[in-house]
């Protein structure tokens, strides 16, 4: 099974997709760094699971989620952010996420992840 982690703190990025590996070994975490390229991957790769973060550099990526749904793609979708607060329940809604985490992810958030959507 592989996730896309959209994440462009590239630190951040390794050690969610260390933690997520290491815990499901039948897991693989491919990384997007940005919009542009996160657009490329979904085009090109099946994915499970998408873990998007809330501030990229090339957008804002509760945008990116919306424009995910508006095309069809119903692929499990997980917000993350650092900042919860820059954000309205509104905003976060409207996007079409299926749900959001508050960085950085650890063990504890992400066994509750695999049990609710039976990842493992």
């Amino acid at each position: 099974m592989t996730i896309l982690l959209v994440e462009d703190n590239i630190p951040v990025a390794r050690a969610t997709k260390t933690l997520i590996e290491n815990l499901n070994k039948n897991i693989t975490v491919d990384i997007a760094s940005d919009i542009a390229t996160a657009r490329e991957k979904i085009k090109t790769t099946s994915v499970k699971l998408l873990m998007i973060d809330f501030g990229l550099p090339d957008g804002n990526g509760l945008a990116l989620i919306k424009y995910l749904r508006e095309q069809g793609i119903n692929t499990l979708i997980i917000g993350v952010t650092a900042h919860p607060e820059a954000y309205t329940h509104q905003e976060i809604a409207v996007a079409g996420l299926d749900e959001y985490i508050i960085k950085p992810l650890s063990r504890k958030i992400w066994h509750n992840i695999t049990l609710k959507y039976q990842l493992d």
